[in-house]
Order: C-alpha cells, then sequence, then structure tokens
C-alpha cells in the first residue's frame, strides 16, 4: 500500500493496485495508524490487519509488512466454499499454493527474498488480490 499526503495533521490516504498495477482501493487513514505502521520501533506482528469484504465474507490479512508468517482470516464462510491461495513474486513465479481455505490460513514466508509479493484469494468465482511485502 502506498501512502500520501492529504493533510498533513490529520491523515493520510492509502492507495492498492493489482498485479498489473492498476488502483483497485483507495482508503484514508488517521495520521496516528499510520505513524505507528511505519515507527521502526514497532515490529511487524503489531501491525493493524486491512480486510475486505467478498459476498458477505470478510477476509482480513496480517501482518503486512511480514517478517516471514502471515495469516489470512476469512470469517462467515459458508461451510464447503471452495477456493484457494496463490502467493507470486514480481516475475509471476508461484510461490506458494494453497488448495483447501480454512477459516484461518498461515503462510510462511520466512524462505523467501525480502521483496514485494502477490497475493491471490480466490473463493469461488471471486478473485481478491493483495501486495505483500516481505521485509
Amino acid at each position: 500500500m502506498l501512502y500520501a499526503t492529504i493533510s498533513e495533521a490529520q491523515t493520510k490516504v492509502g492507495f492498492s493496485y493489482d498485479v498489473i498495477s492498476n488502483r483497485v482501493k483507495r482508503e484514508i487513514i488517521r495520521k496516528s495508524s499510520v505513524a505507528n505502521k511505519f515507527s521502526n520501533s514497532i515490529s511487524a506482528s503489531s501491525i493493524k490487519p486491512v480486510s475486505e469484504r467478498i459476498d458477505g465474507m470478510e477476509i482480513t490479512i496480517y501482518p503486512n509488512p511480514t517478517l516471514g508468517q502471515l495469516s489470512v482470516e476469512i470469517t462467515c464462510m459458508p461451510q464447503n466454499t471452495s477456493g484457494e491461495i496463490t502467493i507470486y513474486n514480481m516475475e509471476g513465479k508461484l510461490m506458494q499454493h494453497q488448495k483447501k481455505l480454512e477459516t484461518l490460513n498461515q503462510l510462511d514466508l520466512s524462505t523467501c527474498l525480502a521483496g514485494i509479493y502477490i497475493l491471490r484469494i480466490k473463493i469461488e468465482k471471486k478473485v481478491s488480490e493483495w501486495k505483500i511485502v516481505k521485509k
């Protein structure tokens, strides 16, 4: 997520982009929470999760940026819902693939190099993509 200042005193605007750099999400963030996200004294595990709603289900990703362990939580997911989670590097190489979705999915990026990765979550026919930063 990239941040642009709209009012130095109170807020920032965050933008999310898809795999081919199209802006897909914009959110306004209070300055106090942005300062906490980027403070060097705060560990990656204490960063506030980000979430998105798809067909009544809420997908929550945390922590992002990550030091290695990434959680993907899907709440209100109907039983027997099909889906998968994949992670790609910026060259499009498949890094991880999980064929079955759980309410809480734990992904291990500790063996991956520091950089930006694309997390793709497919639930039934809906797709959600996220940029993940590995420190």
